[in-house]
């Protein structure tokens, strides 16, 4: 992780002062957009520009089709195959799941400090806002069920 991402009790920092300062400051949150609305060109070596939602009518299904969510970053691309992170309190710097997987909610934050094995079970969750409107609290196994771009598909054998 890098300096300026968050954690489950701090919010990221967009430095507008430099990258990496002590005295950093800047625009700071704790949700992320879902990057996949951004209707593709950034760089292709980010994310795959044919899954982005270039237009309202490629929201196959709004009411579980994410939009804005608790994160330790600004922004992510989502993926079936991202897995989940080993360190839930700084989440993951994967670009995609892992700055969403995070329990910033309906788990002890104290517990989540350390860093847990593979396979351990995802434990807690964040608040999430769909595209069709509406808000709801998700448990972080949710999160590989949800519809996150153009054509997702969710795993066969999704994190627990």
């Amino acid at each position: 992780m890098f300096a300026e991402c968050g954690t489950i009790d701090q919010a990221w920092l967009w430095p507008t002062n430099g990258w990496g300062s002590a005295n950093a400051v800047g625009y700071q949150g704790s949700y992320a957009f879902n990057s996949w609305f951004y209707a593709g060109g950034w760089n292709p070596s980010w994310a795959d520009q044919r899954l982005a939602f270039k237009r309202e009518s490629d929201i196959q299904s709004p009411s579980i089709t994410p939009v804005l969510d608790d994160s330790v970053w600004v922004d992510a691309w989502p993926k079936a195959t991202d897995r989940p992170h080993f360190n839930p309190y700084h989440g993951w710097d994967d670009g995609g799941m892992g700055r969403y997987a995070i329990p910033r909610h309906g788990s002890s934050s104290a517990a989540e400090k350390t860093t847990s094995p593979a396979k351990t079970p995802l434990r807690g969750g964040i608040n999430m806002v769909f595209s069709d409107g509406h808000q709801e609290f998700v448990r972080l196994p949710r999160l590989w069920q949800l519809r996150w771009h153009r054509d997702y598909m969710p795993p066969a054998d999704p994190p627990r």
